[in-house]
């Protein structure tokens, strides 16, 4: 196969895409870095599609020459990325991390981490920052596109250029209205999957297949060049993780990429010259080495040391990530990627063989579990108790009054339900034990990330939330329920966090809340409502205060805590901070709940003597996450109280405050 004229600016280019990259990862800086990626989705295109229109033209394309270039360029240091990660992960990672990182290897050789990350999304799955090979879905979505793009354009290979480009914009706009729509509706679709991306180098091909790729006017150069550098910067600087991406919000950045290739394709222009700057290029050669290796060194980093790096931490991680792509550019890449040897059957062979050793050693550890003998029995599991049959997947159950039911066995409407989110579904097993030895009835109406109010949703959720919680509310009216307990993750829905997402922060009719402030008062409006409409129901109302949030995941506070071999105790967070993170939700429970609703105290419980979180009893971890407790947490913190509120609901009927 043939190959395009060098052009040093592109390089630039690639250099101030991985930058904005790294430092959005590293929390320092650009707060809208994460646009880098879109750029290589359009310069890709860019480029490819100028390759395989060259050899088209010259009658010399093969597809096997083409994915035999991709492979050389791309596998090697993937590979010895992927073998590291492994080692890595198995020094490091506590059974059900190490589980997790070897199916999202897997995913990745099977070209499909993209799926991988977007089905991942369990409410109790691990943020973003711990998923180590989390930014492999890019890579994935550029492999999926290769494997059928050059067929397309084969296909096409007779058209006319203007034809051509009529056929690669109607491709491109098919899949930018694709973007705009899903992600209204599947904003996680849209961000992992090639349907609502393949625009982005479809862009890039689109600029390859004009007629004339250069302006020959100095001042028309200038002026797109700079334009183009301009919209880069906004998009980095002024985009947020709050920010609706990609859809319409991509268009800036990508229109940024596509207008500087554009004006420096032919000619000398100012935005040239910056771009070609030799420092600036060396990035931009091992723009892909640095892209591969410096998320996974954070997050090792972040899992090894603490779940919120300081800032000089940070900054060694993105110097020793810088230092390991340098090796592995030079050492690596670069060889693989010149050498006559790594070709033909020696190619495929080698490749493959590589694929199945790390495709064997992944496979038998996620079979193992995430070799769970590495670690003591009562340390090993990430999940110690997430029992989801006590979820409801919509308002069906409600509607047609088959709620997961626990304690005495019954056909009869039960004595009590337990109303709220993954919080609430947790507490059934122990209220499940409680209500049998009372001779109690209830019913789990839980689903995962839905408050338990009226009248308020989270945003872009609200007809799927209003219809569930109108549901609870009619099966309490329904089947005469005497007894209510609330139970939800407050904070989540009223502490804005600092990223300004206000995805999942709670809004009514009243308005979007942009302040914790505001949201407490949305949150106080909607209980009071929701506590009402309970006692008009006939119901007596409970509302639990809620479980301290911890600062770090119990699952690594446990792995650092085991291989420091550590004899003091694992403590979670002073109550001063849990009070702090409550500010703006216990005023908003107190002054809804007055004179109308028995709230339960669960702080006395919570805290040992010291005025610590208690996060271990005997070993055994007392939370699932940083804020979800375990079924023993449950038991060991929540038993005495919920004890108290179902003796209470079996002496006598509820009295209903008028």
């Amino acid at each position: 196969m043939s190959s395009l004229n060098y052009r040093s600016e592109i390089d630039g280019l690639r250099a101030i895409s991985v930058i904005a990259v790294v430092l959005f990862h590293a929390g320092l800086g650009c707060s809208g870095g994460y646009v880098g990626v879109d750029v290589f989705f359009v310069i890709s295109g860019y480029l490819i599609t100028s390759l395989i229109r060259k050899d088209l033209k010259s009658d010399s394309f093969s597809f096997l020459g083409f994915w035999e270039r991709r492979i050389r360029r791309l596998f090697p240091a993937l590979a010895v990325l992927l073998a590291s990660s492994i080692v890595a992960g198995c020094i490091l990672l506590m059974p059900g991390d190490l589980r997790s990182l070897s199916g999202s290897i897997l995913s990745q050789l099977g070209l499909g981490s993209n799926v991988w990350f977007w089905f991942d999304t369990d409410y109790f799955a691990d943020t973003s920052e711990f998923k180590q090979l989390l930014h492999t879905w890019s890579l994935a979505v550029e492999e999926q596109f290769y494997l059928g793009y050059p067929v397309l354009l084969y296909l096409l290979r007779r058209l006319k250029e203007r034809q051509l480009s009529i056929c690669l914009w109607s491709i491109t706009g098919a899949s930018f209205l694709l973007s705009c729509y899903t992600l209204r509706i599947a904003p996680d679709a849209t961000f992992f999957l090639l349907p609502s991306r393949a625009w982005e180098m479809c862009l890039g091909g689109v600029l390859s297949a004009l007629p004339a790729t250069g302006i020959r006017s100095t001042w028309g150069r200038e002026v797109l060049g700079w334009c183009g550098l301009t919209a880069l910067a906004y998009a980095t600087f002024f985009y947020t993780a709050a920010t609706p991406f990609p859809g319409p919000w991509a268009v800036i950045p990508c229109l940024g990429a596509t207008a500087i290739l554009l004006a420096t394709a032919d000619g000398k222009s100012t935005v040239r010259s910056i771009l070609s700057f030799p420092p600036l290029v060396f990035f931009g050669l091992i723009s892909y080495s640095l892209y591969l290796w410096h998320w996974p060194v954070l997050s090792f980093m972040r899992y090894a040391i603490s779940d919120q790096l300081e800032m000089s931490e940070r900054i060694v991680a993105v110097v020793v990530g810088l230092v390991v792509a340098i090796l592995s550019w030079r050492f690596v890449e670069t060889p693989f990627r010149r050498s006559t040897w790594y070709q033909g059957k020696r190619l495929a062979y080698s490749t493959g063989l590589m694929i199945l050793l790390l495709a064997g050693a992944s496979g038998w550890i996620y079979v193992k579990r995430g070799m769970i003998g590495r670690w003591p029995t009562d340390l090993s599991p990430v999940k110690w108790g997430t029992d989801k049959k006590f979820h409801s997947p919509d308002e069906k159950p409600a509607n047609q009054d088959r709620l997961p039911r626990i304690g005495e066995p019954t056909d009869e409407s039960p004595d009590f339900v337990v109303w709220g989110d993954s919080h609430s579904s947790l507490l059934g097993p122990m209220l499940d034990e409680l209500a049998a030895e009372r001779k109690l009835s209830g019913a789990m109406a839980c689903r995962m990330g839905y408050i338990p109010v009226v009248g308020a949703w989270n945003q872009g959720d609200r007809q799927r939330m209003t219809t569930w919680n109108d549901a609870i509310v009619a099966y309490v009216k329904r089947n005469q329920v005497k007894n209510v307990i609330l139970v939800g993750f407050w904070s989540s829905n009223v502490n804005i966090p600092g990223n300004g997402d206000l995805m999942r922060v709670i809004t009514s009719v009243e308005g979007q809340p942009r302040s914790s402030a505001e949201a407490e008062v949305v949150l106080k409006n909607a209980l009071e409502r929701t506590v009402i409409a309970l006692n008009e129901a006939g119901a007596k109302v409970w509302v639990m205060r809620q479980v301290p949030v911890q600062k770090e995941h119990i699952a690594r506070q446990l792995s650092r805590w085991y291989r420091s071999g550590s004899k003091e105790a694992v403590v979670g967070i002073p109550l001063e901070v849990h009070r702090r993170e409550q500010s703006h939700v216990n005023p908003a429970i107190d002054a809804a709940c007055r004179d109308r609703a028995t709230i339960i105290e669960v702080d006395d419980e919570c805290f040992d003597s010291n005025g610590h979180s208690r996060v271990i009893e005997t070993r055994l971890p007392l939370y699932l996450d940083t804020n979800h407790l375990s079924q023993h947490g449950t038991h060991f913190l929540l038993r005495r109280k919920f004890a108290q509120v179902l003796d209470e609901i079996a002496r006598a009927p509820s009295e209903v405050p008028e």
